[in-house]
Formats: C-alpha cells, sequence, structure tokens
C-alpha cells in the first residue's frame, strides 16, 4: 500500500477531515488534499509535519518486513480476483516472518492498521499479530480491538 493511502486511512480511522489534518499539522489543507490523491511533492519536514498531523510516525528501518497493512491489502485484491488461496498463503507467510522477527521489528510491521474488508482474514491477521506481541511481552496497538480477535 502506497504512503499517502496508508496516511488517508488513518486520518479516516480517526475521524478526521483533511483541513482537521492540515491544522493539526501546520501545512495547508491544500497540500493535505495534493498529498492524498498522491500527487504532492514533499520535503522531509512537510511530511514529518504531516505525520504528526495524522497521528502516526515515521521510521526509517534497514531491511524489508512485511506489514500488517500490506498483508491486508494484498488479502483484500486477491479476494476480490476470487483468489482466496492466495490470500490465505500470504497471512500464513506473515504469520512465519512475524515469528521470526525480533520486537523493535514486530512494533513497526505492526504500526499500521490493517484492513482487508473480511472479517475473517482480519481476525487471523490479528490474532497472529496479538499471540506475537503477548509472546515479545508488548502492548498491543489501539488499532487492534479485542472483539477482532480469534
Amino acid at each position: 500500500m502506497r504512503l499517502h493511502r496508508q496516511f488517508e486511512n488513518a486520518r479516516r480511522r480517526a475521524g478526521w477531515t483533511g483541513t482537521e489534518v492540515a491544522e493539526r499539522s501546520g501545512v495547508d489543507q491544500e497540500l493535505v488534499a495534493d498529498f492524498e490523491l498522491g500527487v504532492a511533492d514533499l520535503m522531509s519536514d512537510e511530511l514529518d509535519a504531516l505525520a504528526a498531523g495524522y497521528g502516526v510516525s515515521l521510521v526509517a528501518v534497514p531491511g524489508r518486513s512485511t506489514t500488517a497493512a500490506s498483508v491486508a491489502c494484498f488479502v483484500n485484491e486477491s479476494l476480490a480476483a476470487g483468489r482466496k488461496a492466495a490470500a490465505s498463503r500470504a497471512v500464513a507467510r506473515f504469520e512465519r516472518e512475524l515469528q521470526a522477527s525480533d520486537a523493535f521489528t514486530t512494533a513497526l510491521v505492526l504500526a499500521v492498521p490493517p484492513d482487508t474488508t473480511d472479517d475473517h482474514f482480519d481476525a487471523a491477521i490479528h490474532s497472529i499479530a496479538e499471540t506475537r506481541l503477548r509472546d515479545l511481552g508488548l502492548d498491543r496497538p489501539d488499532w487492534m480491538e479485542p472483539s477482532l480477535t480469534i
């Protein structure tokens, strides 16, 4: 999932308008709109300000980890294309990768809330994440509602 879409999803989950994000971040509302459309050419300070306005943090991590949000996006696309087996394999691969990750990587991988638009797959991702967090003694993120776990 592209960065601007993740920010937009965070804003919608928080129930904020683009104007509210602009006020929170101290940038022009037009920049927020352009960013969410994926057409803004941002400087790093603007991106940092926007992140604060959206209530998220940006962290550069060496290496590549599959995030809960990217798995959810893939599951959503796979289900829409009628490829349920591919969606199931992606969730299983996410579980294996998460089990092999350290606490720092796990916390970053789960920082963005996933949404597959399918309650069963959402519950599976939540359950996998919650189990790993419990194993590591880490707190459950705010997006992880207890009612969604299996």
